[in-house]
């Protein structure tokens, strides 16, 4: 019975492929902004308003990394990220962020999910 079964299974017409799925993929960057400007601020020593800290943890990308990251049980506040966003390694890596995320910004993130949905 088992034997059948597989036999007839191996005998099946193969699926064909439909067609690729349409997709259509975009990159938020307002809480990168939003940090980025923070740190040019301070590398220019001026002072960080309160409006800077309003705009980074109204964004869309703090808003969803601060989901997440309590979704999983762990602890996740503002004043842990203020500190993070004013730590020196950070200002110090602000060049090489910048051009991350410049990176980020013109890559062709579709074709990037298309090639992945092939595997």
């Amino acid at each position: 019975m088992l034997l059948e079964l597989v036999l007839s299974a191996a005998l099946l017409p193969a699926a064909k492929p439909g067609p690729a799925p349409v997709l259509s993929v975009r990159v938020v960057t307002d809480e990168a902004d939003a940090v980025l400007a923070i740190l040019a601020k301070r590398e220019a020593k001026d002072p960080v308003a309160d409006s800077d800290w309003q705009r980074l943890f109204s964004s869309d990308g703090y808003r969803r990394l601060e989901k997440r990251e309590k979704g999983m049980g762990r602890p996740f506040e503002e004043e842990d990220f203020r500190r993070f966003v004013l730590s020196e390694p950070l200002l110090a890596r602000r060049a090489a962020l910048t051009e991350t995320l410049h990176r980020w910004e013109t890559a062709d993130a579709t074709a990037a999910a298309s090639r992945a949905l092939a595997y």
